[in-house]
Parts: structure tokens; C-alpha cells; sequence
């Protein structure tokens, strides 16, 4: 009977081999059982607001429809379709769709689009071609691209900051200062903004790294209009919905191509040592939990040691958005207890429409910008110095003249990595937080260091 009780207890499954990694080895027990009975009022509270909010669109184009004089019927086939009818399946969407969230919505959608902009006499694929608002479309949408990218060079932006994908999938209009205001663009159309955009950005680089611009502008088609996927030239792409969380993770990005977690080339270190300053509690705490559970100690990693960050992932892939929302608001708690710098993008709600690339986060990404760039292109010159190429490394180091900063980018790199794990060690200890952000300070400025010697360089080229 206590075995059939415990099976059929809601919050049994705390008590299983998995439920203990989940809870820490039952440490989290009590809060994760009051959080499973509290928080169901909120999951039914945004299901029924986001209900609302489509039937109200639905219902404000039936009432439109009527007052245009259509009939009844007519009216209430527009509001069916005005977004995703979702009674109409093709022959392979059920079987698609079981494999890939969002399939049948990304079909209708690409769909919509090309009714939009395409006219074809019926019965004839040959005759399609841009209609004349398609063509008003296309050349709006390019000469936005244009403009935004003017805009970003006008206030001092780099091609890191704001991040690629902010710009792929949103108009960026800066505000002075670094910061900048981000207004998501409709997914079947923004391809158009980033293909004057990424013109722009070519022409003003000197019509450097063709291949890597094509391959960018490919890489957004497939995220505009894929329906398995919209991770562009990435395995995730291809990666069934359920899967697509461990493909994610052994690339180490999530799917606007930020890095998930810290990563470390010595294997034997605890994976929740690797946290970083915004890593959750809630994560770290699990983190802990599996290291010790899977035979790892304070020192040592276990047969499975995930990062804090690795965790939050997982745990906001299974939770959706509204898991993401309450991970970045223990986030932003955590940094104002601590006060470690938050970045913007970790606000919850709001982060996805501002941004400030001054921030140290933001200095942060450009200085790993920068060393992997510089470290490729020290690998270059040392193949071509092994073949004896002099010629060859001339020419690159010609057209990367950033690349004498490759030996203080390694040393900067060394000075980084040190002074975080003696961050680390001050945390640990307990140490003034006066004196924590005194080493947060010496990171930010030596990342900032590197960050200003390429962009002197960099600008003296132009």
C-alpha cells in the first residue's frame, strides 16, 4: 500500500533516483513541492490570457468584416485565417508536427507571406511574381536594413554589440550612450531589413569575409522560413523538438547563439564551480546536487557534472517561457543582493526591448569576440609560417592589422581567467563585497583594455 501511496502522490516523484537530482538530494524537496501547488493558478492565468488576447484579434476582424458588408460567414472564414488555422493539416503536418513544434504554424506562415507578396495567374506556377506591393515591401524593408545600419555606425555600435541576433530579428533604434531600444520585427519579413543591413555592414567593412556574410544571410532564411527548425546552419536546425535541448547543449549555444555556459578544458573541475555571476540559485544548487549524487566531491566532477547555467537551460526548456521569465527574476534578485552587474537581456519582461552594449556583459562579449578572432588569425599565420609562407602572412597580417594584438590578447585572456577564479575564491570565503566588486572592476577594465586597442586599430584602417 505505501508503494502504490507513494506512486500516486503528486509529488512522489521527488522521491525517485531522478527526483533527488532535481531537488538536490531533497534539499529543495519543500520548496519545489510548495512551488508544484502554488503555481498552478499562474500557468491557468496565462492560458487564459493568451486565449484572450488571439480571440480578440479573431473576434475584432469578424466585427471589421461585417461592418465592410461581407456576410456572416464570409467574416468568420477571415477571422479564422487571419492567423494560424490550426483545423487545417496537410497530409505529413500531423506526423511532422510530432516532431517539430510549430511545424503546421511555420507552413501556414511562410504561406501567408507569399500571398502577401507573390500574384499567380491560378494554375500557373510559372507566371508568379512579386506583386506591386510586394514590391514596395522589398524595397522598404531593404532601405530599413540601410537605415538602421547607418544608425548603429552613427552612434558608435561595433559588429558585436547589439548582439547579431537582436539585429536579425529586431529594429534597433539607439537612444545615446551605447544604449539602444529593440522592437521585434514579423518573423516571414525581417529576412528583407537584414539583407540591406548585412549589404551595408559589408560595404562599410571593405567588402571583407564574403563567405561569412552569405552564409549569414542563409543562415537567417533558414530561421525566417524553416518549418523543423530556427537555429540556422546549426545541427538544432534539424533536430527533433524533444532532442533539440541536448543538441543545444553539446553546441554549447542556445538559439540566438549565445553561449549557454562557462566551459573549461580541464575535465576534473566541479561543473557548478563554473558558474557565472547571474547563474541562478536554484541552479547552482542542482548543479551541486547531481555533481555530489554521481560521485564528484568539492574538488573532483562527477560521471555527470552539468554547469549552474547548463541547469537553467534545461530547466527553462522544460518550463517555456514562463520557466525563462522566473529564472531571469531570480537572476536580477540575485545580482541586486550580490551587486553583480546584470546584463539587460537577463531583465525580466523588459530585456527583450532595451539594451546598453556599454554595459560590462557587453564588454565582456566583445572581448571574447576579439580573442577568438585574433587566436584564428594567429593560427593562420602559424600554418603559413610552417610552410614557410612569408609572402602569405604579410597579406594577413595586411588585411588584419589587429593581428599584433594576439600575444596581449592570450595575456589579457590569462589575466581574465585568474582574476574570475579569484573572484571566485572571495565569494566563497565570504570576503566584503566592496572588495568582490574591486575585482569585477579590474575585469571589466581589462577586457575594455583589448576591446579599445582593436577599435583603434580598426578605425585608424578606415
Amino acid at each position: 500500500m505505501k508503494a502504490i501511496e507513494k506512486t500516486l502522490t503528486p509529488e512522489g516523484w521527488m522521491d525517485s533516483k531522478i527526483g533527488k537530482v532535481f531537488t538536490a538530494n531533497g534539499a529543495l524537496k519543500v520548496p519545489m513541492r510548495v512551488a508544484q501547488k502554488q503555481a498552478g493558478w499562474l500557468f491557468d492565468w496565462l492560458s487564459d490570457y493568451n486565449e484572450a488576447m488571439e480571440n480578440g484579434v479573431r473576434l475584432a476582424a469578424y466585427r471589421t468584416g461585417l461592418e465592410q458588408g461581407l456576410s456572416k460567414e464570409q467574416a468568420a472564414s477571415i477571422a479564422k485565417n487571419l492567423t494560424v488555422n490550426f483545423n487545417r493539416k496537410g497530409a505529413i503536418t500531423q506526423q511532422a508536427g510530432a516532431l517539430f513544434a510549430f511545424f503546421n504554424a511555420s507552413v501556414q506562415g511562410t504561406a501567408r507571406v507569399a500571398q502577401t507578396m507573390f500574384t499567380m495567374e491560378p494554375g500557373k506556377p510559372k507566371t508568379i511574381r512579386l506583386s506591386p506591393f510586394g514590391m514596395k515591401v522589398v524595397a522598404g524593408g531593404m532601405l530599413l536594413g540601410v537605415v538602421q545600419q547607418l544608425m548603429l555606425a552613427a552612434a558608435g555600435f561595433n559588429d558585436n554589440d547589439p548582439p547579431q541576433f537582436a539585429r536579425e530579428t529586431s529594429l534597433i533604434i539607439p537612444t545615446g550612450g551605447k544604449t539602444y531600444v529593440s522592437i521585434p520585427m514579423a518573423q516571414g519579413f525581417r529576412i528583407l531589413p537584414s539583407i540591406g543591413r548585412t549589404a551595408m555592414e559589408f560595404a562599410m567593412d571593405g567588402f571583407k569575409h564574403p563567405t561569412e556574410r552569405i552564409l549569414n544571410l542563409v543562415s537567417q532564411l533558414t530561421n525566417s522560413y524553416s518549418p523543423i527548425g530556427g537555429s540556422g546552419l546549426s545541427i538544432q536546425s534539424i533536430t527533433p523538438t524533444p532532442l533539440a535541448p541536448i543538441a543545444a547543449l553539446s553546441e554549447n549555444k542556445d538559439f540566438t547563439g549565445k553561449p549557454i555556459a562557462r566551459q573549461s578544458s580541464n575535465k576534473a573541475i566541479p561543473g557548478y564551480t563554473l558558474a557565472r555571476d547571474t547563474s541562478s540559485t536554484l541552479g547552482t544548487l542542482i548543479a551541486q546536487g547531481i555533481n555530489s549524487l554521481t560521485g564528484g566531491s568539492k574538488y573532483l566532477s562527477g560521471v555527470v557534472s552539468p554547469t549552474p547555467d547548463q541547469v537553467s537551460f534545461l530547466l527553462s526548456q522544460f518550463t517555456g517561457g514562463v520557466g525563462k521569465e522566473v529564472n531571469k527574476a531570480d537572476q536580477t534578485i540575485t545580482s541586486m543582493v550580490t551587486g553583480d552587474p546584470l546584463p539587460p537581456y537577463r531583465i525580466p519582461l523588459v530585456g527583450r526591448f532595451i539594451g546598453n552594449a556599454s554595459s560590462p556583459a557587453s564588454e565582456g562579449t566583445d572581448f571574447y569576440a576579439n580573442v577568438d578572432n585574433l587566436n584564428r588569425i594567429d593560427t593562420e599565420i602559424k600554418g603559413l609560417r610552417r610552410d614557410g609562407d612569408m609572402a602569405g602572412i604579410a597579406q594577413v597580417r595586411m588585411q588584419n592589422p589587429e593581428a599584433y594584438l594576439s600575444t596581449v590578447a592570450t595575456h589579457a585572456e590569462q589575466q581574465v581567467i585568474r582574476l574570475k577564479r579569484q573572484k571566485f575564491d572571495m565569494v566563497k570565503a565570504g570576503a566584503d563585497r566592496a572588495q568582490v566588486q574591486a575585482i569585477d572592476a579590474k575585469i571589466t577594465a581589462r577586457m575594455a583594455a583589448l576591446n579599445r586597442a582593436v577599435e583603434a586599430i580598426q578605425a585608424a584602417r578606415h
